[in-house]
């Protein structure tokens, strides 16, 4: 159960940054949602938080914001 509705609020906040424009805010507003569902699902806090560091870390060298999307959704995927 916990994982099912893990999976749907990933793919729901994934969804909402496909139907975007990219900004910082949008994108901060992204990994919130992401981060916040990993941690209702009891994901370690500490890991959370080092995902989304190296996520920003990563976004802050793109430039292309279409490279951003993927980069997010990517590194979410890979994550779970």
């Amino acid at each position: 159960m916990v994982l099912a509705e893990l999976s749907t609020r990933l793919q729901s906040s994934l969804r909402k940054l496909n139907s975007i424009t990219i900004t910082p805010d949008q994108i901060q507003s992204v990994l919130n949602d992401i981060c916040r569902a990993l941690i209702e699902a009891d994901v370690s806090v500490r890991l959370v938080k080092t995902m989304k560091d190296r996520i920003k870390i990563t976004l802050e060298t793109e430039d292309d914001a279409v490279n951003k999307k993927k980069l997010v959704q990517k590194a979410v995927q890979v994550s779970y």
